[in-house]
């Protein structure tokens, strides 16, 4: 069964562009009815009984607002979103004390933001006996202050004035005038936890998290939650009192404590928190944001299931930590291949100076590192391909720097094992692969290739493709890709310009493949690794 959806719109041209922008299918929508006025909105709500209404706010003869009210009349499971102006700010707030589910600025909507916003309250309709443990609207609440949340913070589309008075129209339980601290709660092998509860999309999950949080904040502490990314969600505490900091510390322990127990309980699970340093005025939130973030990234290396103050190891401690660990994998290594050894601690060594100790870096390093056993032992990719793909995937699934270190060491002992019974690489294709690596930002052909080599291309093309298991041009993509997501994580460039510094001229067809072998885009896989470091969205040319 599709969704039924009303897009109420006056202005023809930004109707037509948000109708034509969305693959509706693609969110299990269907788009039944198109109104230019609330009138002709209400008339259609009435007769079609729709499941989402996507409504301007300044429209003639019935407003958007007036639509609402006589909508959440008659239910209070109808999704809304509005569509606004950022000059509508008493719309806006009064739409939200009417049960609205989200809205969006029309003049900075994003179709990948509209993707995003359909996905995710089609998902919640599609699950909605399950997720319903709470009343509706209770629900709707939770989704509207992540929603003001988020835009005060990262968006600063509202003023200290204005979110102060949406946060008294939602009835937070957060003193503005107290001190105030932020917690980030990450849970531990979220991935098993979605898998337990056989949870693809893992709105369940969130919904859940949320719940029990929710009740544990509102027994023991006064604070709010929401939901920030993937397995992580804020929590803002504030004092029930005005006192000072080692007390309201004490109030902090108690709960932190309750939470844990709670998840040890309910989920079966460990969590890692990051908690920023005492403040007093919502104004310093994003400031407090960055803290715990900043906190919370040095679990990789410090260790999970544990809680990580702002100024707790500093970042001498931080780097001592690290080299520990990379110390003692380098020194656990006897390996019966001196060059093999010598050029990996090279590397560790280089990238130690680095001070890069935030999770992804790090498993970018190791996923390089990989690569050396092979290139260096002259393995065949048709003997080693299945061998470097299990510990490729081991590694993206470590949880700590320590169980990389371990994981690594595991796979140089067993692929110079697999050194004895695998063909290795020819002088030609050995000497084919370096030259791709020297000259990759410069256009390389299979025709330059053979001629360095002084092969035929059809020659060296076939036995290029025997012994990795790629053509030259997949293995110079790929190539290209690792040395572009080094440039997307270390630099502020714009990712056409990264496609340009790697030898793609063509950013579209850049962006594909880094899709296709990454998983993600180019702006994503920047975010996954600086996400909210510079308070910015994505990339303009991810839109193209």
């Amino acid at each position: 069964m599709m969704y039924r959806v009303i897009i109420a719109e006056d202005e023809p041209l930004a109707r037509q562009a948000l109708i034509a922008a969305i693959q509706w299918e693609d969110h299990g929508m269907t788009i039944v009815a198109e109104a230019t006025n609330g009138q002709e909105a209400w008339d259609a709500y009435r007769e079609l009984n729709p499941d989402l209404i996507i409504t301007d706010i300044r429209m003639p003869v019935v407003n958007g607002l007036e639509l609402i009210e006589r909508i959440r009349k008659h239910d209070r499971s109808t999704k809304i979103v509005v569509l606004s102006c950022l000059d509508e700010f008493d719309r806006v707030r009064k739409a939200f004390t009417l049960g609205i589910s989200d809205y969006i600025s029309k003049l900075t909507m994003t179709t990948d933001e509209m993707q995003h916003l359909l996905s995710r309250i089609s998902q919640e309709m599609s699950l909605v006996p399950e997720v319903k443990k709470r009343p509706a609207d209770s629900l709707e609440q939770l989704q509207v202050k992540e929603n003001l949340l988020k835009d005060f913070m990262f968006r600063s589309r509202f003023t200290v004035q204005e979110f102060l008075l949406f946060a008294g129209d939602m009835g937070w339980r957060i003193h503005h005038t107290s001190p105030i601290l932020l917690c980030l709660i990450e849970i531990d092998d979220y991935s098993k936890l979605l898998e337990r509860y056989k949870d693809d999309y893992g709105l369940l999950t969130k919904m859940s998290v949320l719940n029990v949080l929710d009740e544990l904040l509102n027994e023991c502490a006064v604070g709010e939650v929401i939901y920030d990314n993937h397995n992580r969600y804020i929590v803002v505490f504030s004092s029930r009192r005005q006192q000072g900091d080692e007390q309201f510390h004490d109030e902090l322990r108690d709960a932190l404590e309750r939470i844990r127990f709670a998840f040890a309980d309910y989920f079966d699970a460990t969590l890692s928190i990051g908690v920023s340093e005492v403040y007093t005025g919502y104004v310093n939130l994003r400031v407090m944001y960055r803290e715990s973030r900043s906190a919370l990234r040095r679990k990789f290396v410090l260790g999970a299931a544990r809680t990580i103050g702002a100024q707790d190891d500093s970042e001498d401690e931080l780097s001592r930590e690290a080299e520990r660990a990379f110390t003692e994998m380098m020194n656990g290594w006897h390996m019966a291949h001196p060059q093999l050894e010598q050029q990996l601690k090279a590397s560790v060594h280089e990238f130690l100076r680095r001070n890069e100790w935030e999770q992804g870096p790090v498993i970018d390093f190791f996923q390089l590192l990989l690569q050396m056993p092979i290139h260096v032992l002259k393995l065949s990719r048709e003997y080693a391909w299945d061998h470097f793909q299990h510990y490729s995937s081991r590694l993206r699934q470590a949880n700590s720097l320590r169980e990389a270190c371990e994981t690594f060491t595991e796979y140089t002992h067993r692929t110079l094992q697999l050194r004895e019974v695998s063909p290795v690489w020819s002088r030609e294709v050995m000497e084919a692969i370096r030259y791709m690596e020297r000259e990759y930002r410069e256009e390389v052909t299979l025709n330059k290739l053979s001629a360095h080599v002084k092969l035929s291309s059809n020659y060296l093309g076939a036995m290029f493709k025997k012994e990795t298991g790629f053509s030259p041009i997949e293995y110079l993509i790929q190539y290209r890709i690792v040395k572009a997501k080094e440039l997307i994580a270390e630099t502020d460039h714009r990712t056409y310009e990264i496609a340009e510094q790697v030898g793609i001229s063509d950013y579209s067809y850049f962006s594909r493949m880094f899709k296709k072998m990454v998983g993600v885009s180019p702006s994503e896989y920047r975010k996954m690794h600086r996400y909210n470091d510079r308070w910015s969205e994505a990339d303009d040319e991810d839109q193209a």
